[in-house]
């Protein structure tokens, strides 16, 4: 079904009918009638319609804003998909962002829209002068990777040249991703602030302390192999938009839960010569990708046949946000992913995966509970638990005393090391499932003769499944 709209010339969108019947037609509201004298004398009539709602094709921020970092959902208000049901379905959102051109059919205007931009019959959409806000870039950031993509491949058809077969794009599920030894970017950005104002800022002890915990992540290696070290995140634009989609169809809406892996099969399929090997919503390079957590933790994790590994973003109901590269670096790496697919697909539905990482790991125990989640308490060290799942019945029901595993991802700039909450399954050795994330502020910045920051913190490898 991907093929079709990917190669339609035109996809006719019925954005404001409630359901597969509805039709592609809306009535719409009556022009206003305004009646007016001219200096002349002369009476006229001027017919006059309200400004249409472009909301649902807006950015909700500014491209310079953020929020501290965290990567947000374009689309953010609800009221933006007010009569424009079509806008709230997670397969919808596939099908639009495959297609090169469309034509929506809205309650108050058609709007025309394909990869160069878009086209409306008020002619105001795309002007700023009545609505400053951007219009959304990722259908049409999207279309650009996937053309960079084919013309790379017709360019190589063309050459001829001969092909070498790494033997990683086999069916091995064993990789390593490409690890730099000196995380060149915090060391010139570090070094940058030095000769601004941050000398200025902080107290002498506080400076000291920051600078040495900087060039002590600068060093850091990890006794566990050869080559572990520590590795930023390096997006390439295709990464980038992968997360920007998942980010997106993930707030849609879907009558199956199950489909979330199909829903974006499409997508991937797509991306897969510029991205790589695929597991379960994730590429086996791009390691951004498992540094997600749930927009709302009230959903649950499905249940049945279809049960995706709890590393991977399907396996959580609801909308995901990512952690935004530029504001961290990356601890831990990526050995091995093996998932098991439930059909010859491998972008479908999987019941289970195993992902193998090395880093490092600290035993804690719940201590109580916090304002959204629980205190996890490691040998005096407070670490904030966030689930990814509340008040789920059975084994991800969290106790006061139980004992946990923090996972140290990496660190923000914001001073805090951020990682997963894992618990031990009973019934393999050195194995593990995800039960959210933790944060905890880096110790010892502005305190005199801090010991090392990650001393309880033991290297080790492990099953996440």
């Amino acid at each position: 079904m991907a093929t079709i709209y990917a190669n339609a010339r035109l996809t006719i969108s019925a954005a404001s009918a409630p359901e597969a019947e509805g039709g592609i037609l809306a009535e719409r509201s009556e022009p206003y009638r305004l009646d007016r004298s001219l200096a002349s004398g002369e009476s006229i009539t001027v017919y006059v319609r309200e400004q249409p709602s472009h909301d649902v094709f807006k950015g909700q921020f500014n491209e310079e804003s953020n929020l501290n970092g965290w990567m947000l959902n374009e689309e953010m208000q609800e009221p933006s998909y007010e009569g424009l049901p079509l806008f709230t379905r997670a397969w919808a959102c596939q099908e639009r962002l495959l297609s090169p051109r469309i034509l929506h059919f809205t309650p108050s205007e058609m709007i025309f829209e394909c990869g160069s931009g878009f086209y409306c019959e008020c002619n105001r959409i795309s002007d700023e002068t009545y609505d400053q806000r951007k219009l959304t870039s990722l259908r049409t950031d999207y279309l650009a990777t996937v053309a960079s993509i084919k013309n790379t491949s017709d360019i190589q058809d063309q050459l001829e040249t001969t092909s070498v077969v790494d033997d990683q794009s086999t069916n091995s599920v064993e990789y390593r991703p490409h690890i730099r030894k000196k995380d060149t970017v915090l060391r010139w950005v570090w070094n940058f602030l030095l000769k601004t104002s941050l000398k200025r800022i902080l107290n002498p002890i506080t400076f000291i302390e920051l600078d040495a915990f900087i060039q002590e992540l600068l060093q850091i290696s990890y006794p566990i192999d050869e080559g572990s070290v520590n590795a930023s995140m390096y997006k390439t634009d295709a990464e980038l938009v992968w997360l920007r989609i998942i980010t997106e169809i993930t707030t849609k809406a879907l009558t199956y839960e199950r489909d979330r892996l199909p829903a974006i099969s499409g997508l991937a399929r797509q991306l897969e010569p510029k991205l790589g090997k695929y597991y379960a919503g994730h590429w086996k390079d791009h390691i951004q990708g498992l540094l997600w957590y749930p927009a709302d933790s009230t959903g649950h994790r499905p249940r049945g046949t279809h049960m995706p590994p709890t590393w991977s973003w399907a396996s959580v109901e609801g909308s995901c946000i990512y952690t935004e590269g530029t504001m961290m670096s990356i601890l831990f790496i990526v050995n091995q992913v093996e998932v098991n697919l439930l059909s010859s697909d491998p972008f479908g539905m999987v019941k289970g995966g195993t992902i193998q990482v090395s880093g490092r790991i600290a035993d804690t125990t719940v201590e109580s509970h916090g304002d959204d989640g629980y205190v996890l308490n490691g040998s005096g060290r407070i670490f904030d638990f966030l689930p990814d799942v509340r008040g789920t019945p059975g084994e991800e029901k969290i106790e006061i005393g139980q004992r946990l595993q923090c996972f140290l991802c990496g660190y923000t700039w914001l001073a805090y090391f951020v990682g997963w909450v894992l618990k031990k399954t009973p019934s393999k050795r050195k194995t593990y499932q995800r039960l959210g994330r933790f944060i905890t502020p880096i110790p010892g910045i502005g305190v005199e003769g801090s010991s090392d920051r990650t001393s309880m913190f033991k290297a080790r490898t492990i099953n996440i499944i």
